[in-house]
């Protein structure tokens, strides 16, 4: 069942590691799709730039068109705006050329170096042209032209004034232009008026000076031709600045058009190839893309189908837990009867075994009968304790095992505990000492059946493997107590073979036997005395460990942490005190016996007997039932299990009517939930097969004043 869990777990390990090689290579696939995405995008991106750089070229050649023609118009008509317009143009040609020129520089132009520096001496070229353009911008400007004439000499003129009540009578000169004044020094007109201003009161006469007209004539003609001749001097150098810029424009122009017609075509060059290599890379990123594609439908198939299939596969093997589950349920229920009824059917003849060898050892025996009794004895007490740790660890494993709450007193306890096996250890020439360092009136809350299975396990194990003339010491104390609870240490230590470092940790395991060695003698058991300690300790959640060197003895540690009782009046578990003996107890009193076993009733009889007790046998449970009615007896001895009427039924029937007679039920179930249902039915207390005659003792002494 192991191999076949640990292959379905091998199998499943494999099925997911499947699975994440395949999310694996999905995720390498679908990075691969996207960095052929990316490529893809950046190819139509750079189709897109190639024509927007077409775009460029274009506007700088219309640009200039124009610019040329305001450049002309400005020259012919010397309207400042067609200037402007220029300028403006020839900034714009710059700044489209600076923009071309960086958004080539930001390409990825690794492969064209050298057509990339024959390209940046194009733009610094066309730089040059469009600065020479700007700097004859400036000096573009309208030529002054020459000063105004004025004539060498200067005439005065003498002005008579009459002043006039009623009228006024003067002489004003006229304002005449230039071309108007050469003409009138040609005629020798007089260049004054007169007028008539009835509200001026005088009369202003002006009187030129009279200069030789032969002289005046010469001064004129000369200051008019020197005039003409500055003028046409102007001109002639207007039209020669005229004619230079129209031929350095014109020059410039032819320059920067052809340049930018060169780099157009070199442009269109690069951008056909430039295309044709961005069509065929985006055409082969398209094919890889596909092909990712079908690889990525392929694996998602793939994976749906490997899930799916996983999915199934883990369907069933949850199927096949649960059954496994139901059946290790069934199994373990099944165990837990199958142990119990082996349980009751060995402790039933082991009943009669321990009992009557118990009952004829104490009688006067021969030399060579009492060895062979002692034989049987330790055999039965051997197979009892088999019987009882197969038991007990079947309940632990099934977690039937509740712990009880009684007041213990752990010094009683533990001397109790060490009494029982003083006999065992005195049969093997060992030392059995104690060392309880615990206040005797100390009362702990604790299950005292399970804390004595711990220390007697300890104490025997201990004993089990100490040589003749060891010793075996039992130590105790409290570590820690507080006002609602105390930590209880309980220490075992022997002078034995000791445990070796590499198999201290395997003794706690089930069915665990540690080989002593070489001519050791092989230990009698089963295995699970340390395992049931250290279960039941798990239960309390304390500590149990083993301090040991191989051939130096061994020393075992646990630590309990229990809740403290409240003293109580009755009796309580380990408490001190004489216990009395079967016929004080009994004295005075009639006993009936109820069993369908003959050799049951036989022991309890032979014990009776002894003990001069008067006893009455009954076979079932209605016989005992008639016997109880008729009255007159003081104490009921029933097995639980009997034909006709029970145990059970007959305590219900007895305890229906009334009855307070005390009930000790005698069973080989050992078990919690069968005490309880015993004692509920209303048993007055239970005494289990096998037992000796000290035990019967003390169930008496608890149940009958």
């Amino acid at each position: 069942m192991e191999n076949k869990f640990r292959k379905v777990f091998v199998k499943r390990f494999a099925w997911l590691s499947l699975l994440v090689v395949l999310l694996a290579a999905f995720s390498f696939v679908a990075f691969l799709t996207n960095t052929k995405t990316k490529t893809i995008r950046s190819n139509l991106t750079d189709l897109s730039t190639v024509k927007a750089d077409y775009a460029k070229l274009d506007s700088c050649i219309a640009i200039l068109y124009l610019a040329e023609n305001n450049s002309r118009l400005f020259l012919v008509t010397s309207d400042t705006t067609y200037r402007q317009k220029y300028v403006s143009q020839i900034h714009k040609v710059s700044e489209l050329i600076s923009a071309f020129q960086q958004q080539r520089e930001s390409r990825q132009m690794g492969r064209l170096i050298e057509d990339k520096q024959a390209k940046n001496n194009q733009f610094i070229y066309l730089k040059k042209l469009t600065d020479s353009l700007m700097y004859l911008s400036v000096r573009m400007e309208v030529p002054k032209p020459p000063e105004p004439l004025i004539l060498p000499y200067k005439i005065s003129t003498t002005a008579n004034t009459l002043r006039v009540d009623s009228v006024k009578l003067s002489l004003r000169k006229k304002n005449r232009k230039l071309f108007g004044r050469i003409i009138d020094a040609f005629n020798n007109s007089d260049r004054t008026e007169t007028t008539l201003d009835k509200s001026s009161a005088e009369f202003t006469k002006n009187k030129a000076d009279s200069i030789p007209a032969t002289m005046r004539y010469q001064a004129n003609m000369k200051a008019i031709n020197n005039y003409y001749k500055k003028l046409l001097d102007s001109r002639k150098n207007l039209n020669q600045a005229e004619t230079e810029l129209l031929l350095l424009n014109d020059r410039i122009f032819k320059d920067l058009q052809e340049t930018l017609r060169t780099l157009k075509a070199e442009e269109n060059a690069e951008a056909d190839a430039q295309r044709a290599e961005l069509t065929s890379d985006a055409l082969h990123d398209v094919t890889e893309f596909d092909e990712l594609t079908t690889y990525i439908i392929l694996i998602v198939v793939l994976l749906a189908v490997f899930i799916i299939y996983n999915i199934w596969k883990l369907y069933k093997n949850e199927l096949a837990l649960l059954r496994y589950s139901q059946q290790a349920t069934q199994y373990a229920k099944m165990k837990g009867e199958f142990l119990a009824n082996i349980s009751h059917e060995i402790r039933t003849p082991l009943n009669s075994i321990i009992g009557f060898s118990e009952q004829i050892n104490v009688e006067d025996l021969s030399a060579a009968q009492r060895p062979k009794v002692d034989a049987i004895r330790s055999s039965s007490d051997i197979l009892m304790s088999l019987v009882n740790d197969i038991l007990d660890f079947s309940k632990l494993e099934s977690g039937k095992v509740v712990l009880t709450k009684e007041d213990i007193r752990p010094a009683a306890l533990l001397s109790e505990v060490s009494n029982m096996l003083k006999i065992q250890a005195d049969q093997r020439g060992i030392r059995l000492s104690e060392q309880v360092e615990i206040d005797p009136a100390l009362l702990l809350a604790g299950d005292a059946f399970r804390i004595k299975q711990i220390v007697m396990n300890l104490l025997s194990n201990a004993i089990k493997f100490t040589p003749k003339g060891g010793q075996v010491q039992l130590k105790s104390s409290i570590l820690s107590r507080s006002e609602k609870s105390a930590k209880w240490t309980i220490r075992v230590k022997d002078t034995g073979i000791g445990i070796a470092k590499e198999n201290q940790r395997l003794i706690f395991e089930d069915f665990s036997q540690i080989e002593s060695g070489k001519g050791a003698e092989r230990p009698v058991g089963t295995g699970l005395g340390l395992s049931i300690c250290k279960k039941i300790v798990d239960l309390y959640k304390g500590t149990i460990r083993v301090d040991s060197e191989l051939g130096k003895g061994a020393e075992f540690i646990v630590e309990l942490d229990l809740d403290l009782a409240q003293p109580a009046s009755g009796t309580t578990t380990g408490a001190t005190g004489t216990l009395r003996e079967i016929e004080d107890i009994l004295a005075g009193k009639k006993v009936i016996i109820a069993d369908d076993n003959k050799m049951n009733r036989l022991l309890v009889s032979m014990i009776l007997r002894k003990k001069a007790i008067p006893f009455t046998e009954a076979g079932d449970g209605e016989e005992a039932l008639r016997l109880v009615k008729t009255g007159g007896y003081d104490l009921l001895i029933s097995d639980i299990q009997m034909p006709k009427m029970g145990g059970v039924e007959l305590a219900k029937q007895l305890r229906s009517t009334g009855m307070t007679l005390p009930i000790l039920g005698f069973t080989a179930h050992v078990g919690a939930e069968e005490r309880k249902t015993y004692l509920s039915s209303g048993m007055t207390d239970l005494l289990y097969k096998p037992f000796s005659e000290k035990e019967f003792r003390d169930v008496l002494d608890r149940i009958l004043p």
